[in-house]
Parts: structure tokens; C-alpha cells; sequence
């Protein structure tokens, strides 16, 4: 969540009255891709993948598993609670928790 969409890092290097000089360069940021993707950046040689809770899926367990939703409260944008559908379904809208019917297959 720290670095999702990261455009720019800002960096204090004087803190005191008596400055001295500092620099920072030759800097890289790696970028993820999944398998099969290409990006013109320097792409990332190895990506954690976190063994996620049931209620969460995803590559740092970002996201709500099937038959959960992401509720509004709580932190990070709320927590992946269970859809509430009351036998009528098993899946839900991820994100608003509206009852689904029918099969539905989330691709990322």
C-alpha cells in the first residue's frame, strides 16, 4: 500500500544548522510484472508472494477472495468480510458486496 502508485520520493538531507552537502543518485526502482509481461522499466528479478489469509488473495494479499467483500471500515480501506447473501449465493461484488448469481470469474 506505501508504494502503490509511487511518482516521487522526496528526500530531507539537512537537518541542522551546520549543513553539509549530500547526494543521492544512480538510483533504480525494479517494477513487478506478472509472467508473460513485458515493461520498458528495469523489471523486478524477484517478487514476494505472500501466503494470504483465506478472505484475501493477490501477490501481497491486496485483494478479497471470491465470496468475500471489502467492507468499509477498518484499515487500508477496509477488511474482506464474507458475503452476505443468505444462502442465495456464494459470491458477491468485491467490492460493494452486492449478491451475485451465476458464475463470475475475476481476472486481474
Amino acid at each position: 500500500m506505501l508504494l502503490y502508485r509511487l511518482e516521487a520520493l522526496y528526500i530531507r538531507a539537512n537537518y541542522w544548522s551546520s549543513s553539509f552537502e549530500a547526494r543521492l543518485f544512480n538510483v533504480s526502482l525494479d517494477v513487478p510484472a506478472k509472467q508473460g509481461e513485458r515493461h520498458s522499466l528495469r523489471q523486478a528479478l524477484s517478487i514476494e508472494l505472500c501466503q494470504c489469509p483465506v478472505n484475501y488473495e493477490g501477490s501481497s494479499c491486496e485483494d478479497c477472495a471470491p465470496g468475500y467483500y471489502r467492507a468499509q471500515r477498518g484499515p487500508y480501506g477496509g477488511y474482506c468480510v464474507p458475503c452476505q447473501c443468505n444462502g442465495h449465493s456464494d459470491i458477491c461484488d468485491r467490492e460493494t458486496g452486492r449478491c451475485l448469481v451465476g458464475t463470475v470469474i475475476y481476472c486481474d
